[in-house]
């Protein structure tokens, strides 16, 4: 290497080291700059061959080149902001962003998540790049993919919203010491539902929102019924006891009775002759005397089977209650001794038909597809009765939506139907597939305007005996509220957040992936574009959370990846090879004086 050689090195070197300087003092001025991302400097040799360049043959040094290397794919550490808006990235994606918001220019992209709405509300990052994302409809699914679907976030679409009530979530217990309603012993007797003829045994009241924004309130009735299996009950003009003599008693609650009679209970293929005897009665021959004779012989009457057939007990108001345990099946007791059956006798009310006998038939067949003439038409709203078959004859209730004008008291019946409880307490129905069991209130019956069904989940219904109690009776509705501030979850969907409490998807914040981040093109702002090179490959548009994108991360910011500590270190290296590479300059410049000195 000649003495210009040389001093064309040294001062490569010394270039390429002021190169690396700026760098370097580019990183440190950077070290709190939000979402920056740091530069290397890469040194390589330089070469001059002049017989071969393709070899290292007679190859002679020729200097170093300083070559700037973005570290863009490093993470840099997550700090929490108090600004819900403040964004960062946990993983390998980019904000996507533009300078515009009609999206006339080409995207940028950037991990500076310091996103905030401005007066016009779109939400900027600081250094006023507008951030884009897809809008999504009210159950979050997003409008459209790819960059061309891309629009503003835009919080200012959302001043103010009222929500529809779709939903209404319902905890309550129901008291199973409540008094039994029995249709059949009305004043006027009448078939099920009992919703018209005696009170509720409990109540509760849910304003929910209809399509426009109106406040509606449906009461939810519960009545504690016999149930809907074919069933018949004493009258006698004294309550009935368990030790009442009821033969040949002149002076007891059935004078009428006498030592031979017969009560029959048939089913259409068992019958049963439940005989009175005036002496000790053989309840194992179905003789009684007393009223817990004829109870245990009713009981225990399994007919040409093992199961039992029908249920005896008596009521709190002292009548003799005698129900199929077919729901299904019909009785009929106009077999029975006419005394017996008489005004003296056990007084049986008369099956209320059209024309009433001593026939009864199901008051409604829980077996069956109920139709429109059917009790309840509406039983298809509610959850299935999973046991059809043996279902727990001593917890029916009538549960009926109306809603009640308070000007006129006029009722409203929107739905009602049978529910059964199993012995734990725990509704005997059969749940979705999430396991819950949900009434449908259908928008073809509600009085008000509807834009879909109202669904009631009623999973938390129980009955045990004590108190009624609500837990809870709440809804997804809310009247006309006003912009409260957005909360942004880990996929990237943005929830607007009303004075309600409510809150209503918006929009999903997409992130940019590139199969070579280094390889972007900085621009102002801490942002970065698709290099002129095509190095960092094209944008692949990902939802965060999949394709390797990474979680968002709202309110907290990405600090830069700059280490300070290794910027100083490698600052000092950089000063201290400028240094020698100026004395090598100083040097060569020295040799060339002396040999301009030189004499023939």
């Amino acid at each position: 290497m000649s003495l210009f050689s040389s001093l064309y090195t040294g001062s490569a070197g010394m270039l390429a080291h002021s190169r690396s300087t700026e760098v370097i003092s580019n990183n440190i001025a950077n070290t709190t700059t939000i979402g920056y991302k740091r530069s290397d400097t890469s040194f390589g040799d330089l070469m001059s061959d002049a017989t071969n360049r393709y070899t290292s043959r007679n190859a002679s040094n020729g200097g170093v080149m300083a070559t700037t290397v973005s570290r863009i794919r490093d993470q840099g550490a997550i700090q929490q902001s108090s600004v819900e808006s403040n964004l960062s990235v946990t993983g390998n994606g980019f904000f996507i962003v533009s300078n515009v918001t009609d999206g006339s220019e080409d995207f940028l992209y950037t991990r500076a998540g310091q996103f905030d709405a401005g007066p016009d509300g779109i939400l900027r990052n600081t250094a006023g790049y507008v951030l884009y994302g897809y809008a999504t409809d009210a159950d979050g699914v997003t409008q459209g993919d790819g960059l061309g679907s891309l629009v503003p976030v835009d919080l200012s679409l959302y001043p103010a919203q009222f929500f529809e009530t779709t939903a209404v979530e319902t905890s309550i217990n129901l008291d199973a010491s409540d008094d039994l309603i029995d249709t059949h012993r009305f004043s006027t007797p009448q078939q099920l539902p009992a919703s018209e003829g005696v009170d509720a045994g409990y109540s509760r009241t849910v304003t929910i929102y209809d399509a426009d924004g109106l406040a509606q309130d449906v009461t939810f009735e519960f009545r504690r019924i016999v149930g809907p299996m074919a069933h018949f009950s004493t009258n006698t003009s004294d309550d009935l006891n368990g030790d009442d003599v009821l033969v040949d008693n002149t002076n007891g609650p059935t004078p009428a009775i006498v030592n031979g009679d017969i009560l029959q209970i048939s089913d259409g293929t068992n019958t049963l002759d439940v005989t009175f005897t005036s002496g000790a009665a053989d309840t194992s021959l179905n003789q009684a005397q007393t009223t817990t004779d004829m109870i245990n012989v009713i009981n225990n009457y399994t007919g040409a089977g093992t199961d039992q057939l029908f249920l005896a007990r008596l009521t709190d108001n002292g009548e003799l209650l005698i129900q199929s345990l077919d729901p299904a099946a019909t009785m009929d007791i106009s077999g029975s001794s006419a005394s017996v059956l008489s005004s003296n006798g056990l007084n049986i009310t008369q099956d209320p038909d059209a024309t009433p006998d001593y026939t009864y038939e199901p008051d409604f067949d829980i077996t069956t597809t109920p139709t429109a003439t059917d009790a309840y038409p509406g039983q298809g709203d509610f959850p299935a009765i999973s046991n059809t078959t043996t279902p727990n004859p001593y917890t029916w209730w009538e549960m009926s939506a109306v809603q009640i004008d308070e000007t006129t008291g006029a009722r409203t019946i929107l739905t009602q139907g049978l529910l059964n409880f199993n012995g734990d307490g725990s509704l005997n129905a059969d749940g979705d597939a999430n396991g819950n069991n949900i009434l449908n209130l259908s928008s073809d019956d509600m009085p008000f305007n509807t834009s879909g069904d109202i669904t009631v989940d009623i999973t938390r219904l129980t009955q045990f005996s004590g108190n009624y109690n609500t837990l809870d009776m709440s809804q997804n509705g809310a009247p006309e509220t006003s912009f409260k501030g957005i909360e942004i979850q880990d996929d990237g969907t943005v929830l607007i957040q009303f004075q309600s409490d409510l809150t209503l998807p918006a929009f999903r914040i997409p992130l940019a992936t590139f199969t070579n981040p280094d390889g972007l093109e900085s621009v102002d702002g801490t942002a970065y574009r698709v290099g002129a090179d095509g190095s960092s490959g094209e944008p692949t548009v990902n939802e965060a959370k999949t394709g390797g994108a990474g979680i968002i991360n709202g309110g907290t910011l990405e600090a830069s990846n700059v280490d300070v500590g290794d910027e100083f270190g490698g600052l000092i290296v950089a000063q201290r090879a400028y240094s020698m590479n100026s004395q090598v300059v100083t040097a060569i410049n020295e040799m060339t004086q002396t040999l301009s000195r030189l004499k023939g």
